[in-house]
């Protein structure tokens, strides 16, 4: 059986990264809730990604 894909959900909301992560295990992905996008490009540069699930307006560092 093939391992389930990785998917990094980035967003400066918590409910909505905490939620969409909880809904996307429940179909058994792995998930890694991230709170913005300086974190994310942070975890980029250290692991591979099958999927990124990203809010486009962002303090700081958006998601373009």
């Amino acid at each position: 059986m093939e391992p389930a894909a990785r998917i990094m959900v980035v967003d400066d909301e918590k409910i909505v990264r905490e939620s969409l992560s909880r809904w996307l295990q429940r179909f058994g992905y792995e998930t890694v809730p991230v709170e913005g996008g300086q974190k994310a490009v942070e975890l980029l540069k250290q692991q591979d990604w099958d999927v990124l699930l990203v809010d486009l307006k962002m303090p700081r560092v958006d998601g373009i």
